[in-house]
């Protein structure tokens, strides 16, 4: 069992290397909950922005 790494303190590209090091199921789940989120996070964000730039 490899040591516990807490990849919240790591760049985005130590993430993904470390992601890459990962056996392929886990992986394949860490991606599966990233394509997940990410319309959720572009729908927010698009939300907000739309907000902020319509006048009171």
């Amino acid at each position: 069992m490899p040591s516990e790494v807490v990849i919240e303190d790591k760049t985005a590209v130590e993430q993904l290397r470390l992601i890459q090091k990962m056996e392929d199921e886990d992986k394949q789940t860490i991606f599966k909950l990233i394509d997940k989120m990410l319309p959720k996070i572009h729908y927010w964000q698009d939300k907000i922005w739309l907000k902020l730039s319509l006048p009171p």
